[in-house]
This record gives C-alpha cells, sequence and structure tokens, in this order.
C-alpha cells in the first residue's frame, strides 16, 4: 500500500522520538506503528480542538458523537492518569494566561459533553 501522502519525520521532537522508543518496547510494536497510532490520536485530538465547522456540531465530515466515542478511547486513560496523580484535567485552562480562557472553551466542550452523554453504552 503506497501512500500519496507526503510523509516526514525528521522534525520530531527528541523527547517524542524517546516517548515512541519506550511505547514501542513496552508494547511490542514497532515504531512505524506507534508512530501510526500516535497521528490518528493526535489528529482526532487537533481535530476535537478545533472546533466545529457548523452550529450542528460537524467537524469536517465526523459529527460530534462519532467523535466523542472515538475520544472516549483515545483520552480515557490519560484522564484517568491525570487523576491519580493529584491533577484536575481543566486546570491547564484556568492556570495559563496564554491559553484558552473556560469561557471561551465552554461551547466547544458542552457540545462534547453533549454528544458524548448521548452515545448508548
Amino acid at each position: 500500500m503506497s501512500s500519496k501522502c507526503p510523509i516526514s519525520i525528521e522534525n520530531i521532537p527528541g523527547e517524542a522520538w524517546e516517548m515512541v522508543q519506550a511505547i514501542s518496547a513496552k508494547s511490542g510494536s514497532d515504531t512505524t506503528e506507534v508512530l501510526r497510532q500516535c497521528v490518528v490520536a493526535g489528529s482526532l485530538i487537533e481535530l476535537i480542538k478545533a472546533g466545529p465547522n457548523n452550529e450542528v456540531g460537524e467537524y469536517g465530515e465526523f459529527s460530534s458523537t462519532y467523535l466523542a466515542r472515538l475520544a472516549r478511547r483515545v483520552l480515557g486513560a490519560p484522564i484517568d492518569f491525570l487523576l491519580e496523580s493529584g491533577q484536575h484535567p481543566y486546570l491547564a485552562l484556568t492556570a495559563d494566561a496564554n491559553g484558552p480562557t473556560p469561557a471561551t472553551k465552554r461551547g466547544h466542550l458542552t457540545l462534547l459533553l453533549q454528544a458524548s452523554s448521548s452515545i448508548k453504552r
């Protein structure tokens, strides 16, 4: 299978590459598979951060419900890790003067929470 997308990994920070190697060693997956998983998870997070395209809550071709299902899988373990480490997942929004404030992100967060609560378990 050939890819038509340009692929270059030469600008990956050293610390990120060390994390990829650690994941590879722990999981037994090769670094290519780990990088693929990182791109998929990172793309999901970046798409959600960018916000919906319209009032219906669509993110490109993806519904908020679909993205919420994927986000739960990707973000569940990191959120558990934060909580177990005594950190609250949302403190960064209030502590970072250069980042978005909770008020500006509230609409997107509310939309995601509503979509997440409507998912059948």
